[in-house]
């Protein structure tokens, strides 16, 4: 994820009955699975908070992984486990082919069965931007690896672009086409509220949403959650706890009823070290916050 002082399998819904123009009718789908990343405490393993944080949040059906380099399953997580993972290699280095053999590698390692949706490079916008390499190397390196991933035949492996939201304010300057391989078979979405937003949890993903219906793609939720302290301007003080706790339960509901509907829906656990003033994301140690994440989500 980005610190920029302002936070960055699609099912139709079929009614019988027609809309009130301008509207769009609720949706309601079981299947979006829920989970989360684990970042560490203190004093804990990858391991231990794991084990901790799928405890807390109880309904765990798909965990975010991060790899700061190539590509490793880790020893802790079950083979069979579903589970976005991302890893970040120079897209140089994936086009001369020197990283042929570690990526055949990994993919010959994961499951069978269980969908495994990887990402090259999550959220590569502002790598691009400072110059690691071109969004045209990055497209061409994707769709490489992609190409590389299904000579192995495991159609359980789904090839999955990783972007900010931000990318899609206008504020940014950006295009998020730029960042498109063509083979990816689903976007997946950082966005998080931001206390400017007020009571509006619908901003956080709106822009996602719009700009999925014209891609034909089914798009997931990367990273999401609201912050303990507020941050515009970066003000260090915490949001009140009622207020927080009604702020979870809205954004789990705008996401799971609002269409396109997200394949998966991760919530960012952590307490980042690099901006531990003003970002502490982090429900798994409160269940009061977990409880009020999970009672949005559409049963």
């Amino acid at each position: 994820m980005r610190f920029l002082y302002l936070p960055a399998l699609l099912l139709l819904w079929i009614s019988c009955s027609k809309s009130p123009a301008g509207t769009e009718p609720p949706a309601k789908d079981p299947s979006i699975i829920w989970g989360s990343s684990f970042g560490i405490m203190p004093g804990e393993t990858h391991a231990n908070s794991y084990t901790r944080v799928k405890a807390a949040f109880g309904k765990y059906q798909v965990a975010r992984i991060y790899c700061s380099g190539d590509p490793v399953w880790p020893a802790y997580i079950p083979v069979e486990t579903v589970v976005q993972i991302s890893f970040k290699m120079n897209a140089k280095e994936v086009l001369d082919g020197s990283k042929d053999a570690v990526l055949t590698g990994f993919f010959n390692s994961l499951a069978v069965t269980s969908k495994i949706y990887w990402t090259y490079f999550h959220e590569p916008e502002d790598d691009i931007r400072d110059g690691a390499f071109t969004a045209e190397e990055f497209r061409n390196a994707f769709d490489y690896i992609i190409t590389l991933q299904k000579k192995l035949n495991k159609p359980n492996l789904v090839p999955s672009l990783c972007l900010m939201s931000y990318s899609l304010d206008p504020a940014s300057k950006r295009n998020w086409k730029d960042y498109l391989p063509a083979k990816v078979e689903l976007i997946s979405w950082d966005g998080y509220y931001r206390d400017n937003m007020g009571d509006d949890v619908s901003k956080v993903f709106g822009n996602v949403r719009e700009v999925m219906k014209t891609v034909g793609l089914p798009w997931a939720v990367a990273e999401t959650g609201v912050n303990k302290m507020k941050k515009s301007g970066q003000v260090n003080e915490p949001i009140a706890t009622e207020t927080r706790k009604k702020l979870l339960t809205a954004l789990a509901k705008d996401i799971s009823s609002v269409s396109p509907l997200p394949v998966f829906v991760e919530y960012f656990d952590s307490s980042p070290s690099h901006d531990a003033a003003y970002s502490n994301w982090r429900i798994s140690d409160d269940p009061a916050m977990v409880a009020a994440w999970n009672a949005g989500q559409h049963k």
